[in-house]
């Protein structure tokens, strides 16, 4: 299974994020409980996020981000994308749950603490 990893994990460094989804869901497959797997595939989905985010797909990245999130919901890069995400849909009320969801189980993070401040919404 290492060098199944080490092939995912290149063609992910690669750019080729198709090739490395077909190659997870195919080890995942295999080896449905395996941490490392999932791991990549969250990370995988962060990445094509970032790239719909890029290409401003917003709908797209907020799909990539949420799986992602589903796979690892206490990974703060992924949290703190799909809470910018959201506030950019001005989905404030979600973008807070998620943040205060997450500050439960990580009350020092400022990162998030202070992305929960910078909300252009008062109200909220």
């Amino acid at each position: 299974m290492d060098k199944k990893i080490a092939e995912i994990r290149n063609l992910i460094d690669s750019g080729k994020l198709e090739e490395a989804e077909i190659a997870l869901s195919d080890a995942l497959k295999q080896y449905p409980d395996s941490q490392e797997l999932l791991h990549l595939q969250a990370g995988l989905k962060l990445k094509m996020g970032d790239i719909f985010w890029e290409n401003s797909d917003i709908d797209k990245a907020l799909e990539s981000y949420t799986e992602a999130l589903e796979i690892n919901p206490n990974d703060r890069n992924i949290v703190l994308k799909c809470g910018e995400v959201l506030s950019s849909l001005e989905q404030h009320v979600t973008a807070k749950r998620l943040y205060s969801s997450y500050l439960q189980k990580y009350p020092e993070d400022n990162e998030i603490v202070q992305a929960q401040k910078n909300w252009k919404n008062p109200l909220y």
